[in-house]
């Protein structure tokens, strides 16, 4: 996972003081939290190291996409193109996720496109893939990353 080598003592003590507050919710529970706001922290500390007036902490890719959108002044019924890499990973556990994928998949195939889905890491993702068409995969879920060597092997080997 992208950033978790830089979870460092300072990173833990932080979330601990969440965890010990009780209050895992970013808004309301004003008494309980005794003053801790720790997403407005951030994001004031984001909003000053980038130079920027406003910044945004989101809880998933898809939230954070959903408010970069609605930024631009991108809404409903508008038309955006997106890679699915992202969506893929998620696609699981976030219904947002899984309807833009379904979306992509169906894009594609209404414009007679081949789908390859990248990422692939559980038998899950697989499933709601293949459950939609899609049938070109990679991703752990088949193989871990190997050197060039290996790959050139690999291929003559499988088809």
């Amino acid at each position: 996972m992208p950033g978790f080598e830089l979870i460092g003592d300072e990173e833990r003590r932080e979330l601990q003081q969440v965890l010990d507050s009780g209050v895992l919710m970013r808004y309301g529970f004003d008494g309980a939290r005794n003053g801790q706001w720790k997403c407005r922290e951030l994001e004031q500390r984001l909003a000053a190291r980038l130079g920027s007036r406003y910044a945004h902490v989101c809880s998933s890719g898809t939230a954070a996409l959903s408010t970069a959108l609605a930024a631009c002044g991108v809404g409903a019924g508008d038309e955006i193109i997106l890679p699915p890499f992202t969506f893929v990973a998620d696609l699981e556990t976030d219904p947002g996720d899984a309807a833009i994928t379904e979306a992509i998949i169906a894009l594609a195939r209404g414009l007679n496109l081949q789908v390859v889905a990248e990422g692939v890491g559980t038998s899950g993702q697989l499933a709601f893939l293949e459950a939609r068409d899609c049938h070109c995969f990679q991703g752990f879920l088949f193989s871990e990353a190997m050197a060039p060597g290996e790959f050139a092997e690999f291929a003559a080997t499988h088809s």
